[in-house]
């Protein structure tokens, strides 16, 4: 997603606060006093809570003196209306399902829980993740409500070392589910990120430990932008809003995307790769595309042809056909 702000320390959204983001939730104007009334607050203190919305990537305009509205409206995550609109049979595999306002990281929310066993499922989402994190360690950051931040948990039966694709596959599954809304062009990059005319749209994080009994357990973390966020390092990401066929709410959307990731682990555990592996070729971002890979201080430039049926990138370079199991991507030669 879309980093468009920092996080300097962890950022608790309760008490006070979490009321008054929902007041503020409509994208209406609103005066300092109606707000202390409406919270029994001193309007002192409401202000002062206004000034640390930012944190959160909300941006609050004063259109007048002692006036307050974001720029956007929030269409806040309602756990109900997620539980409402999952299938039937998720549904009946689903032991646990929360909706959090902040959070480090959903993840680690799903980490610190027990472990679901094979063919059941437990999911996090939150409206702000102040600790997210995507490939190699890096900062994942996404202002308040505006995009999809969830986890999904799980236990495989498969040993770790048989599941190297399982975030290809995945890929797969949620590209599968938001290609259903009418979303055009929506491509994957190897080996985890959703793109459409190649801005990132969401990504994958897929971690593992087989402290589940000997069973691998699986938490599966997905981002994907809804709302558009400014641009980070210069690269603009892109977002679903305007993008569907039909309407479609943040709440009715973490069902569909949770429905596709379940889905794809049930199916991965019955079937394996294969039952993706010619969806993954087709929308692959990067087939026959320059690429310049990152080895740690090594760098590989070639055209990208294809995986193989270990998910690993093949790379036609000068001296040869290279193999890449793992590496930073980017496209043309630095």
């Amino acid at each position: 997603m879309g980093k468009s702000h920092a996080v300097s320390a962890p950022f608790r959204l309760m008490g006070l606060r979490a009321r008054l983001v929902r007041e503020l939730a409509d994208g209406e104007r609103h005066t300092t006093s109606g707000l202390a009334r409406g919270l029994s607050a001193p309007a002192a203190q409401v202000v002062c809570e206004i000034a640390e919305l930012p944190a959160l990537g909300l941006h609050v305009e004063t259109p007048a003196q002692n006036n307050w509205q974001l720029s956007r409206p929030l269409d806040l995550l309602t756990a109900q209306t997620i539980r409402a609109d999952l299938s039937s049979q998720v549904a009946s595999r689903l032991d646990a399902l929360t909706v959090t306002a902040v959070t480090q990281s959903t993840n680690d929310d799903l980490r610190t829980r027990a472990a679901p066993g094979p063919g059941r499922f437990a999911v996090a989402l939150a409206e702000f993740q102040t600790a997210g994190r995507g490939r190699l360690g890096r900062e994942w950051v996404s202002p308040f409500a505006s995009g999809i931040c969830l986890s999904i948990s799980t236990a495989l039966s498969s040993p770790l070392a048989q599941i190297g694709t399982l975030s290809l596959a995945l890929g797969v599954a949620v590209h599968r589910g938001i290609s259903a809304l009418g979303v055009s062009g929506l491509k994957l990059k190897w080996p985890n990120d959703l793109m459409i005319n190649d801005e990132k749209l969401g990504g994958l994080l897929v971690e593992t430990d087989s402290s589940n009994k000997g069973a691998a357990r699986v938490i599966v973390g997905l981002g994907v932008n809804v709302e558009p966020v400014q641009p980070a390092a210069g690269l603009q990401p892109a977002a679903l809003r305007g993008r569907t066929s039909v309407p479609l709410g943040r709440s009715a959307l973490a069902a569909r995307l949770i429905n596709s990731l379940a889905d794809g682990l049930m199916k991965y555990m019955a079937e394996g790769f294969s039952a993706f592996s010619a969806d993954w070729q087709q929308h692959d971002a990067l087939d026959g595309r320059e690429l310049t890979v990152q080895l740690g201080n090594a760098q590989l430039v070639g055209v990208a042809r294809g995986i193989n049926p270990a998910g690993e990138l093949q790379l036609e370079t000068a001296a040869g056909m290279r193999t890449v199991a793992a590496g930073e991507v980017s496209l043309g030669a630095l």
